[in-house]
């Protein structure tokens, strides 16, 4: 996951870079029409490059489907990772809702498309960075303490508000992104020690969906509320997300130090 993110990020900020270097020569909305066209044609490849995946690694017998059992539904639902995880899934999805309308924000406040651009950048150095650490302390620290301290940098999500200051201003958002990304990494690993195999597709599908009835709620709430208001909201949920999960002991690698070598 961190070498994915790695790479993803690289070439996002070269992409970042570009995008900015283009921006002293064409108008914003020519830029992003075109940036939007690309994006959709390259999503168009990498669906159709997924058709074509093989595993290299043989499928374990429980998630073999022709082997599996049907697992209820309802199981899925009573299952303690999902009733415990509840509010934790649906609170990081209002603030990643939140944080996706930064850039509208901040033409709200004042800073022009410059800087709005430059946040492209800003987000991948951070995401890079992110996953950089990950790659490093995944196999040292557990899951949990990783989600709480991703989840904690959103302390400083009021100082996005001071205005004028752009340095700060950035600064903010890479921090917010930094630690977004933590918990963005950390969370899959978290789910190898929360959730029986046998349940884990059903399970993952029904957690992105509060994730991302979460994340709409968090847009519609930014339509709405005063931004004060939806950075004090966010922030809130990010903490709510992180010490849900935190508090989650299922959370915990079981393995032993000879198992995880292996």
């Amino acid at each position: 996951l961190a070498f994915c993110g790695i790479l993803s990020s690289v070439v996002s900020l070269s992409i970042g870079s570009v995008m900015s270097v283009l921006s002293a020569q064409y108008s914003y909305t020519v830029l992003m029409c075109g940036a939007f066209i690309m994006s959709f044609v390259l999503l168009l490849v990498a669906g159709i490059l997924s058709l074509y995946q093989k595993s290299l690694i043989p499928m374990p017998e429980q998630t073999n489907p022709e082997q599996s059992v049907k697992i209820p539904l309802i199981s899925v639902f009573r299952h303690k990772a999902f009733s415990h995880l509840f509010a934790g899934n649906v609170a990081r999805g209002y603030a990643n809702g939140a944080v996706t309308v930064l850039a509208a924000a901040a033409l709200s406040i004042g800073y022009d498309e410059v800087i709005t651009t430059a946040m492209i950048s800003v987000q991948s150095a951070a995401a890079l960075l992110s996953c950089f650490l990950f790659s490093i302390i995944s196999g040292h620290i557990r899951p949990r303490y990783v989600i709480l301290v991703g989840s904690l940098c959103f302390i400083v999500f009021p100082l996005f508000l001071v205005p004028d200051r752009p340095v700060l201003f950035l600064s903010v958002y890479a921090i917010l992104l930094f630690g977004k990304t933590l918990v963005d990494y950390a969370i899959p690993t978290a789910l190898l020690y929360m959730v029986p195999v046998e349940i884990a597709g059903t399970y993952n599908a029904w957690r992105m969906i509060l994730y991302n009835g979460g994340t709409m709620l968090g847009t519609i709430a930014a339509s709405v509320l005063p931004l004060p208001v939806l950075c004090a909201t966010a922030l809130v949920c990010q903490l709510i997300t992180g010490f849900n999960y935190f508090l989650f002991r299922a959370a915990e690698p079981q393995q032993s130090k000879t198992s995880h070598k292996q």
